[in-house]
């Protein structure tokens, strides 16, 4: 997520991969304007690959359904079946440190 200051709004999409009893788990967060309800979803790990889903609730403001992705030493990058835009997240900071 992004802070643009012309705007005055806050966009984009910040993805955690965490592991926890039971596995791994992703808290999403997706801004349009102002951030959304962030969700945390279970996340299915082959590898590399990664798959999780994203619940269709207006208040979270991300794209639902299912993503599928690749993670790598310098990004998550995938898309989300209902939408259109390929997604390149590098890590790094979040907008919130």
């Amino acid at each position: 997520m992004r802070y643009i200051e012309e705007a005055g709004d806050v966009v984009g999409t910040e993805v955690h991969i965490v592991l926890a009893r039971g596995g791994h788990y992703a808290v999403v967060q997706c801004a349009q304007g102002e951030p959304g309800m962030p969700v945390v979803v279970p996340v299915k790990v082959t590898g590399q690959q990664v798959e999780f889903e994203i619940p269709d609730r207006e208040d979270n403001l991300c794209c639902p359904g299912k993503f599928r992705g690749t993670v790598s030493k310098a990004a998550l990058t995938g898309k989300f079946d209902a939408c259109d835009d390929q997604l390149t997240l590098k890590r790094g900071r979040s907008y919130w440190r």
